[in-house]
């Protein structure tokens, strides 16, 4: 997404959502409150999948050639989650490594048997299931 000088939009950012760390919030470049719709195949991609919406998504299927039944201890290796929500989304038997969670809502993440970590801001909202240690920069997540 970008958005011009004068901060208009370009007709392709019109409706594209980014992580602002000053609100803790996902905006449009007109300043517009939301998530991006889900996009496996941008996400499989370029690992890219902030602002979105992953509820109910089976997580370890984000990465390029697994499916949602793959319960290997396969690991999602620096993605972008800012400002994502994981409403039910759900990751067993797979890790998350090294990711960009700020301004994520993990509340309502379904994992067992799976480990979390990546970097971390004041805004996002931490897993309601399993440990999670935590510093102000960071988190770690275990269940």
């Amino acid at each position: 997404m970008s958005c011009q000088e004068d901060h208009a939009c370009s007709d392709s950012a019109q409706d594209q959502f980014s992580y602002n760390s000053a609100t803790g919030k996902c905006e449009s470049c007109s300043g517009k409150v939301g998530y991006n719709a889900f996009d496996l195949e941008r996400i499989q991609q370029t690992r890219n999948a902030e602002c979105m919406d992953l509820s109910k998504k089976v997580l370890i299927a984000l990465v390029k050639g697994k499916s949602e039944h793959d319960f290997r201890y396969d690991s999602l290796y620096d993605y972008n989650f800012r400002g994502a929500r994981f409403d039910s989304a759900e990751l067993y038997f797979n890790f998350i490594r090294k990711s960009d969670f700020s301004g994520a809502d993990l509340r309502l993440l379904q994992y067992g048997y799976a480990e979390i970590d990546g970097e971390i801001d004041q805004y996002t909202k931490r897993p309601g299931q399993g440990l999670c240690s935590d510093s102000p920069n960071t988190i770690l997540c275990f269940n």
